[in-house]
């Protein structure tokens, strides 16, 4: 590895390092803390429950106002909601992700019991990454199917919906329009009555008064 300075990036995939001078015989060694991974899994179970609640937001039905989410009834959340709490499903190989204190509790949320998974990190470490990975993946699959720029499921949903709301649009215009050339109609049709009234009004008093000159004649 070169670098045209003292610091050299993208050795590892993260990291960075900078060097004072040139050595040779160097050993480096990394390794995952139990503390940092279980800080990892925690901002991940975080982050999900986040996302799951704020569906349900979105989702809710307010009793009190009797006005419903934006998204109620959307079947979209209901099946991103269930593959979300689906991912601590059993690891293939593994087991359960609750050995590693994964689980979900009766509420419907995934909880994390730190205590648990640092004890089995001690025990035995590449099965505690397994499992936390394991739910990490399917976390990321079902982060991916929704958001997918192309196939992602909240994607199409909100492309349906704008399709919907650019149909509903056209629909408003055209009505605009039916509506304007039936007022100008109306219009038309009141101004001539208007006149025709007028017209007959003129007659009627011309008449009353032929009348009132034959009854003047009469006496």
């Amino acid at each position: 590895m070169t670098s045209s300075t003292n610091t050299f990036t993208d050795v590892l995939p993260g990291t960075t390092f900078t060097v004072s001078k040139e050595e040779t015989g160097v050993a480096v060694a990394a390794s995952v803390t139990p503390e940092s991974m279980a800080d990892k899994v925690q901002a991940m179970i975080t982050a999900a429950n986040s996302a799951l609640a704020e569906a349900a937001r979105l989702s809710a039905y307010d009793a009190n106002t009797k006005k419903g989410g934006p998204l109620l009834g959307e079947s979209t959340i209901r099946s991103l909601a269930s593959s979300t709490l689906g991912a601590v499903n059993a690891i293939e190989g593994q087991g359960s992700p609750g050995s590693a204190g994964i689980a979900l509790d009766r509420n419907g949320q995934l909880t994390f019991d730190r205590g648990r998974f640092l004890e089995l990190m001690n025990a035995d470490p590449a099965r505690a990454q397994a499992l936390a990975a394991g739910v990490a993946s399917s976390l990321a699959t079902v982060a991916q199917g929704a958001s997918d720029s192309t196939t992602g499921s909240l994607t199409l949903a909100i492309q349906g919906r704008n399709s919907t709301v650019k149909d509903l649009n056209s629909r408003i215009e055209d009505w605009d329009d039916r509506l304007a050339m039936r007022k100008a109609a109306l219009q038309r049709q009141f101004s001539a009555m208007e006149t025709a009234l007028s017209s007959l009004k003129n007659q009627s008093s011309w008449l009353a008064g032929q009348l009132n000159s034959l009854s003047s004649s009469s006496s």
